[in-house]
């Protein structure tokens, strides 16, 4: 009766057992056999190679640590793959951790989490210098509101100031001069035509006007030309004026 019990009684109880002996019958055949380098091509023991979970291929401690530490200062650390040029499968964070230093692997971690979460839509990076902690969107990936997980920041993501509710960013001039068209485009359909419009007639009065002591705009009579699409509401604003 305890045999019985023991015995896994459904397909899948008994495929997974057989896997498992068999995976541990191949480990301690690689452990008691000699292994030639991938990238040396000498032959060493098991105690002195690694290898790889994901491919099965195997490589001294040595130049496989020497190849995950050059990948590293070449800025490639959050790849760490097999150095056999066709596999293109990448060492587990346990195999990384055996085979480069404290600060190496930390760095590691670290890039590793950075990508992760940039693959996220609902996390940003608090503005704060140095915080620099993910933050949350409260509305997903179509909201402005963030909060810092770190110092509890609450700011707006399109300006990175201080959140401003409903007000327009107080950046909003400045990246519609710097923008190109399809930035322009897409605050033209995120504010509404109104306040584009609003923006485009400050930045033209603040380009082409000049203060004066009773701080009204002077238009120079060169600004007042035919060709530009402006030109009506320049006139009209001149004659008010």
């Amino acid at each position: 009766p305890l045999r019985a019990r023991r015995w896994p009684r459904g397909a899948r109880e008994v495929l997974a057992c057989l896997l498992e002996r068999h995976g541990a019958a191949a480990e301690a055949a690689w452990r008691d056999a000699l292994h030639e380098c991938g990238v040396c091509f000498e032959t060493k023991a098991s105690l002195d190679c690694v290898r790889l979970a994901k491919c099965g291929h195997t490589y001294c401690v040595g130049c496989l640590a020497a190849y995950f530490s050059s990948q590293m200062a070449d800025g490639k650390a959050a790849a760490l793959l097999c150095p056999e040029t066709a596999c293109r499968c990448a060492a587990t964070p346990t195999e990384v951790r055996k085979l480069l230093s404290a600060d190496d692997f930390a760095k590691y971690e670290r890039l590793l989490l950075n990508l992760g979460l940039a693959e996220m839509d609902d996390v940003v990076w608090c503005p704060r210098s140095g915080c620099e902690y993910p933050a949350i969107l409260h509305e997903g990936r179509e909201g402005r509101l963030a909060t810092c997980g770190k110092c509890g920041f609450a700011f707006c993501c399109e300006c990175n100031l201080t959140w401003h509710g409903l007000t327009p960013c107080a950046n909003l001039a400045e990246r519609w001069r710097n923008g190109d068209e399809a930035a322009r485009a897409l605050l033209k359909e995120k504010y509404g035509e109104k306040l584009i419009d609003e923006l485009q007639s400050g930045e033209w009065i603040k380009s082409n006007t000049k203060p004066w002591p009773c701080e009204r705009p002077f238009f120079p009579r060169e600004s007042y030309s035919a060709r530009s699409p402006r030109h009506a509401f320049r006139s009209k604003l001149a004659h008010l004026l």
